[in-house]
C-alpha cells in the first residue's frame, strides 16, 4: 500500500494531556497511533449510520409505492 500523506492537527493541551495518560498502559505505540484509531472509528460510525439510514430511506419508498407491506 502506498505511503499516506499524513498532516498535523492542533489540539488543546488539557485534551493531549488526558490522551497521553488513557494509553500509557494501552497497546497503542504512540499518542498518533491512538487518535488515527479513535478517528478512523468515528467514521466508520459515521458511515454506518448514513447507510442504516439510507437502509430506512428505501424501505419507506418501498412501503409507499406498495412493494413492502
Amino acid at each position: 500500500m502506498p505511503n499516506k500523506k499524513e498532516v498535523t492537527i492542533t489540539i488543546p493541551e488539557d485534551i493531549l494531556e488526558a490522551v497521553e495518560k488513557r494509553i500509557e498502559n494501552s497497546s497503542f505505540n504512540s499518542l498518533s497511533d491512538y487518535i488515527t484509531f479513535v478517528l478512523k472509528e468515528i467514521v466508520a460510525d459515521d458511515v454506518s449510520k448514513n447507510e442504516t439510514e439510507d437502509d430506512g430511506q428505501i424501505k419507506k419508498r418501498l412501503e409507499d409505492l406498495g412493494y413492502l407491506g
